[in-house]
């Protein structure tokens, strides 16, 4: 028998028929839905009037809002200098300690999740990270998965090398 899907959100209206697998799975995408808390209704009815569906609630809202204070874009800094990392979360939902910060560079990975205190700022020091340049991604992710992030480059230099000397005798060709 055929069977006609529907959803509809509670905010948004009809969201769209999409079509069903032969596991009865279905699938509707939507690009957009307004902010707020959704009752999500899936509808099926059979070519004999059968009719069923189920609801689910759905929370649409804004990820937190976050801004890398340092390091600064293209700041460098030498091997073995501890850099201070220090960055401002706020999210209309959840307070500043429910914000998951995760701190990580292409080539060292994720080195600190290091959170934001009561006045919303996350602050710590790293002396340990490879030299090189870095593209450090700093994402702020809140009690309902939303997230943003923000990306900062940076330069770690290397260690200077010894410098090589050779001492000569004057005229002494031996050497």
């Amino acid at each position: 028998s055929n069977i006609t899907v529907t959803w509809v959100s509670s905010l948004n209206g009809v969201l769209g028929p999409s079509e069903h697998d032969a596991t009865g799975r279905t699938v509707v995408p939507v690009e957009l839905l307004n902010r707020g808390t959704h009752v999500i209704t899936l509808q099926a009815e059979d070519d004999a009037g059968g009719r069923c569906a189920d609801v689910m609630t759905l929370e649409v809202g804004d990820p937190p809002l976050l801004t890398v204070l340092e390091p600064v874009e293209g700041a460098v800094y030498g091997f073995g200098e501890p850099i201070e990392f220090k960055a401002k979360v706020s999210d209309d939902n959840d307070s500043y300690s429910e914000i998951q910060l995760d701190w990580e560079t292409t080539d060292d990975g994720r080195f600190s999740t290091h959170g934001a205190g009561g006045d919303g700022i996350a602050e710590f020091a790293d002396a340990y990270l490879a030299a090189g340049p870095k593209i450090l991604t700093v994402t702020a992710t809140d009690s309902g998965g939303r997230w943003t992030s923000e990306l900062v480059s940076f330069t770690i230099n290397e260690l200077p090398s010894a410098p090589t000397i050779q001492l000569t005798k004057e005229g002494d060709t031996g050497c």
